[in-house]
C-alpha cells in the first residue's frame, strides 16, 4: 500500500510548516526519497522530529523513493514544475501531484489529460 500524507500535510502544514521550510514546500518533503536531512530544510524543532519520525515511518513500510504524492510545482526535485508557468495551469485543473499524470496506473497521451482535466489544446 502506497502511504498517503496529503491530509496529514494540509494540517500540520498550517500550522507548522507554512514559515519553517527553507527552499521547498512541507509537502514535498513527506514525499521526498530517503534519505534526506530534514535539518537542512527547517530550523522548527517541531517539524524536524516530525519529519524525522515520518522518515522512519516510510522506511518501516519500505516507501523510501519519491512518492506519487510529490506536488509537481514548488518541488526542487522536480525543476520544471517551477520553471514553466504551465505547470501552475495544470495545478488549477486538478493535475497537483506526479500521481495525477498517471490515469489507470499508466502514463496517458496528452489528449487523455486535456479530456480528463479540461485542458485547453497545447498545453502541453
Amino acid at each position: 500500500t502506497s502511504l498517503k500524507p496529503t491530509r496529514f500535510n494540509k494540517r500540520f502544514s498550517f500550522h507548522y510548516g507554512g514559515t519553517s521550510c527553507k527552499g521547498t514546500s512541507l509537502g514535498e518533503l513527506v514525499t521526498v526519497p530517503l534519505p534526506f536531512p530534514p535539518a537542512r530544510y527547517s530550523t522548527s524543532p517541531i517539524v524536524v522530529a516530525t519529519l524525522r519520525i515520518w522518515g522512519q515511518w516510510r522506511r518501516h513500510m519500505g516507501e523510501v523513493r519519491a512518492s506519487v504524492w510529490s506536488p509537481i510545482c514548488g518541488n526542487h526535485w522536480f525543476a520544471p514544475g517551477n520553471m514553466d508557468g504551465g505547470f501552475r495551469t495544470w495545478q488549477r485543473a486538478g493535475i497537483e501531484r506526479m500521481g495525477d499524470l498517471f490515469l489507470e496506473g499508466s502514463c496517458p497521451s496528452m489528449r487523455a489529460l486535456e479530456v480528463k482535466f479540461g485542458l485547453a489544446r497545447g498545453n502541453e
